[in-house]
């Protein structure tokens, strides 16, 4: 017998349509092309009638939601899901066309809004324009996200759908998403959160559901913490959309696009608070604080929607900031020093040391930071090389507005020769400086190479003839090319003065020979023939 005569024998009868359903979810990957396409035409239909019936309850509707979204992944095969019908059935369950004072919140609205958010993803524009034609599907987004009562899954939900429309180019909801005011109801959202998880750290783990909804299907319940990473990811792809369709190619077209990101920081600014709470004040996931779906990596990356003007107004205004710092100088230290730490703690994670090597050094404190969901498999080079370049780049920019604002602010980031740093402040820019430089030899990172050098450049003051005492006449070469500098001039500058930094001043002991196992031993061994066949082919060349 098929799927569809054994739906047609059960779909009157909860009880048995629930169990049948589970089956179809389990053996799908069996089912015809036209089993399929009738199976969804059919809990359409079924889904448009009874639950206005009182023949399906919000478990079946729950359950039957769920078994749509599955057969939808067979696009060709599940067409009619993704015609008008399909759709502005999709739109009533999920509360769409509801009047403007209800706002669904259970089990089967959040079903179908998964459901639509998979049609946008799987079959974008046609889905995106049947949303669009109703005049309430914006404006109910806005609202479910504006509402203190609403729960976390419902608010995940409706910022991935926004985010999907706005991805596919769609820059005609922009305007109603600002007339209604989103950025002020996601930074609702933001500060809810925040505050929360400074007064109490541990309930970043804790699910929430507002309205306590109860089914016999599994829910799975989202973290705070993934709902403030999707209202970040949303404002950062608004954010570049509006400058994107703001700007108008000119004569002066530097100067409107800076004005033009001006006025769209501004209109984000509310948010910057919790984000700012969210970097400098709150404990960083620990060992590795860069995990792609931390909030700290989004929230680190969100700096990029605000221009510096905004970013001090917010940040010399912060209750947080100027209670912790009632100078600017000790501001200043907070910024810099907070970017640091998640600097050495990445590269720390990325190239450990020795057990032995900075015995009394605890510089991974906050083990048990870390959410358990966002425990995963170790990022690919490409996300940490990203990253990882982000937390250059932001450290760069604090240094050139320190070195101007705070020009005696001490900070750990390169040995000083004959310095009276402590031990362990020696050890600790012993240890940061030597991977950074390690890293320029690494081609598994190039985004992260570019901005070690440009980092490290900040921190001699731009002196080109420093940088090269620094890292060697071979890394700075290729970037003093791009500052237009003589390369060959500085390198007969430097060529016969003895580096500013002692041997011991850079050396890790992570590569100290004593210190070192057989197999890295082979490595070093190995890398050194390597060098010197490079050696003897540029000999060659010469002569």
């Amino acid at each position: 017998m098929s799927f569809i005569s054994n739906y047609i024998q059960v779909h009157d009868d909860p009880t048995l349509v629930i169990p049948f359903l589970s089956q179809v979810q389990q053996e799908i990957h069996v089912l015809e092309s036209n089993e399929v396409g009738s199976l969804v035409s059919y809990l359409l239909a079924d889904l448009d009638i009874k639950p206005k019936n009182g023949e399906w309850d919000e478990t079946v509707m729950t359950k039957a939601l769920l078994t749509l979204k599955y057969l939808g992944r067979r696009i060709e095969d599940s067409d009619m899901l993704y015609k008008r019908q399909g759709i502005i059935i999709l739109m009533k369950l999920a509360g769409f066309l509801a009047s403007k004072d209800e706002l669904l919140d259970n089990s089967s609205s959040q079903e179908a809004l998964k459901c639509i958010a998979n049609c946008i993803l799987l079959n974008g524009n046609g889905v995106k324009q049947l949303l669009l034609e109703s005049e309430y599907t914006i404006n109910t987004c806005v609202r479910l996200l504006d509402s203190d009562i609403i729960s976390i899954e419902t608010q995940f939900l409706i910022c991935r759908i926004l985010y999907l429309m706005i991805s596919l180019d769609e820059h005609s909801i922009l305007n109603e998403l600002m007339d209604l005011q989103v950025p002020t109801a996601l930074a609702k959202i933001l500060t809810r959160h925040v505050q929360q998880w400074m007064r109490d750290p541990s309930s970043m783990e804790t699910s929430s559901n507002a309205n306590n909804i109860t089914t016999t299907i599994p829910q799975q319940q989202r973290s705070p913490c993934t709902l403030v990473i999707e209202v970040i990811k949303l404002e950062n792809i608004m954010v570049t959309a509006l400058v994107e369709s703001k700007t108008i190619p000119d004569d002066n077209i530097d100067s409107t696009l800076d004005m033009i990101k001006e006025q769209v920081a501004e209109q984000f600014a509310e948010s910057l608070t919790p984000i700012l709470d969210l970097i400098f004040i709150l404990p960083h996931p620990a060992p590795f604080p860069l995990i792609s779906t931390a909030p700290l990596t989004v929230a680190l990356r969100s700096l990029d929607n605000y221009t510096h003007p905004v970013f001090r107004k917010v940040w010399y205004a912060s209750p947080t900031i100027i209670h912790l710092c009632p100078t600017r100088e000790s501001s200043i230290a907070l910024f810099v020093n907070t970017v640091i730490k998640i600097l050495k703690n990445t590269l720390i994670y990325m190239m450990p040391p020795r057990p032995s090597s900075y015995s009394g050094i605890q510089p991974l404190s906050g083990s048990d930071v870390i959410p358990p969901f966002l425990k995963q498999q170790p990022p690919s080079d490409i996300d940490l090389d990203h990253d990882l370049a982000l937390v250059l780049s932001v450290l760069t920019v604090s240094l050139v507005y320190a070195n101007e604002l705070a020009p005696d602010l001490k900070y750990t980031l390169v040995p000083m020769p004959h310095s009276n740093d402590d031990d362990d402040e020696r050890r600790i820019s012993q240890m940061i400086f030597s991977r950074l430089v390690k890293i320029l030899s690494y081609s598994r990172f190039p985004q992260s190479k570019e901005m070690v050098v440009e980092l490290l450049y900040t921190h001699v003051k731009e002196d080109d003839a420093k940088l090269i005492e620094l890292i060697g006449y071979d890394y700075s070469k290729p970037f003093l090319i791009t500052k237009g500098r003589d390369t060959t001039l500085l390198a007969t500058k430097t060529l016969n003065t003895n580096t500013t930094m002692e041997q011991d001043d850079i050396q890790d002991p992570v590569t100290q020979i004593a210190d070192m196992t057989d197999e890295e031993k082979e490595r070093e061994a190995e890398r050194l023939f390597i060098l010197f066949d490079k050696v003897q082919l540029q000999d060659k060349k010469i002569d």
